[in-house]
């Protein structure tokens, strides 16, 4: 995993673990954020960050705030936990990927290579392009529901789409196709959507 020049924000109370990842993102060439032991410290990084690797429990305050800002600047984020049972995510950030702890270098380096380039190792196929067609989808309509709406319309025309036989060409990527619909029925539909 090569991501040279790239900074990486990682959040993590737990002084012995930050440390342990901090020297694993170096070890690939990423300049790093911190490592926050504490949200306000991480918030003072948010604006430089280009990733991010998110502890859920910060010194028993949710990371949440951090995630707000990173998810308004269209940072890629990864969440990681030891009790994932016990998360209650918000509706937000249901597109963002969990790691459980202990972490190993490959959870991490697999996490970081589908946020990297998720339309080449992570969606192969539209059930898995979902959950960022619905990230994409809330970026482009506040409102969840109205986000969620615009999805399903979006699936339900490149279903008639491919129906008619306007399938996406073989060079063409899926989440390429997909997103260029989603505008599409977002520009058409805007005043049944929003409502």
């Amino acid at each position: 995993m090569d991501m040279r020049g790239c900074r990486v924000l990682v959040v993590e109370d737990d002084f012995l673990q930050a440390q342990e990842i901090g020297s694993f993102f170096r070890s690939t060439g990423a300049d790093v954020l911190g490592p926050a032991l504490t949200v306000n410290a991480a918030l003072q990084h948010t604006a430089k960050a280009q990733a991010a690797i998110l502890d859920l429990d910060i010194a028993g305050r949710p990371v949440f705030p951090v995630a707000d800002a990173l998810l308004r600047r269209e940072v890629p984020f990864v969440f990681y936990t030891g009790r994932r049972e016990d998360v209650d995510m918000p509706e937000r950030f249901r597109h963002a990927e969990i790691i459980s702890k202990p972490l190993a270098a490959s959870d991490v380096a697999g996490a970081f290579d589908r946020m990297a380039a998720p339309d080449e190792t992570l969606v192969t196929d539209v059930a898995r392009m979902l959950p960022l067609l619905r990230a994409w989808s809330r970026l482009q309509v506040a409102d969840p529901v109205g986000a969620d709406r615009l999805v399903e319309r979006t699936l339900q025309e490149a279903i008639r789409c491919v129906r008619a036989g306007e399938a996406p060409e073989p060079h063409e990527r899926l989440a390429d196709w997909l997103f260029m619909k989603c505008e599409d029925v977002l520009s058409r539909d805007a005043a049944a959507i929003l409502n």
